[in-house]
């Protein structure tokens, strides 16, 4: 709900059916992929949350569709769909800590929550890439996001 610019919606009747669920997952798969064998981190990152250890058993519903962990960045990215409910940009994103004070090494995280359209995935790209770098802090995404998301 960001201005009135119309955007180009993908995968939107994902909750239709399985096959449209996978097509809208295996968009997100094919994105990250994408970014991880340009920065040369593709065997450093595994799905992260159990429902996308096996995604033939993940249920067809509005939330999580794609993660990803970095063990040894102790880091990872969590990608939730919703249906669009406009037809404008739809799309928020938050970092948090997993664990803190539980787990020996928590591990920060990248929420990316969007309706998936051409517009919001090429922020959620400039997002996952800065992410993925090791260099980037939760406070460097934070700023980013706060560039990229009016």
């Amino acid at each position: 709900m960001f201005g009135s610019k119309m955007v180009k919606h993908l995968h939107k009747e994902f909750l239709l059916s399985r096959e449209q669920y996978d097509a809208a997952a295996n968009y997100w798969q094919k994105l990250c992929e994408e970014i991880l064998v340009k920065k040369g981190q593709v065997d450093s990152w595994r799905p992260w949350l159990g429902i996308h250890q096996d995604r033939a058993s993940a249920p067809v519903e509005e939330g999580a569709i794609y993660s990803l962990h970095s063990h040894a960045q102790k880091k990872a990215i969590n990608i939730e769909q919703y249906p669009p409910k406009t037809q404008e940009l739809e799309i928020s994103a938050m970092v948090d800590t997993f664990g803190e004070g539980v787990l020996e090494n928590p591990i920060e995280y990248l929420t990316i929550c969007c309706s998936l359209s051409e517009e919001s995935a090429g922020i959620a790209r400039s997002l996952i890439e800065s992410w993925v770098s090791e260099e980037t802090t939760a406070s460097t995404i934070q700023s980013l996001i706060a560039k990229l998301i009016p």
